[in-house]
């Protein structure tokens, strides 16, 4: 649900449709898994597959730190602490 929260308080007006958009994307991204996932073990074997998943992995946290840090730079007021550390106003 906080993702969905943060995705409406972006852009409220056209909340059903960056909503449906973030839907989209969660389940291409579980069709990808699948498809990566056939093709490594077709390719590289099923023992192998963990070192696909790995590298997968650090490419997301990559993005995922590469985003927030965009984030944060695009609108400091607004960026949202860490995980882990209360925000303004809260222990």
């Amino acid at each position: 649900m906080p993702q969905q929260h943060r995705i409406v308080s972006i852009s409220p007006p056209i909340a059903p449709v960056v909503l449906g958009l973030n839907n989209s994307a969660t389940f291409l991204g579980a069709t990808a898994a699948g498809v990566i996932g056939a093709a490594g073990i077709d390719r590289l074997g099923a023992h192998q597959l963990g070192y696909v998943a790995a590298v997968l992995v650090v490419a997301a946290l990559i993005a995922s730190e590469l985003a927030a840090r965009r984030i944060a730079a695009s609108s400091p007021s607004s960026a949202m602490p860490p995980a882990g550390v209360p925000g303004p106003g809260k222990a």
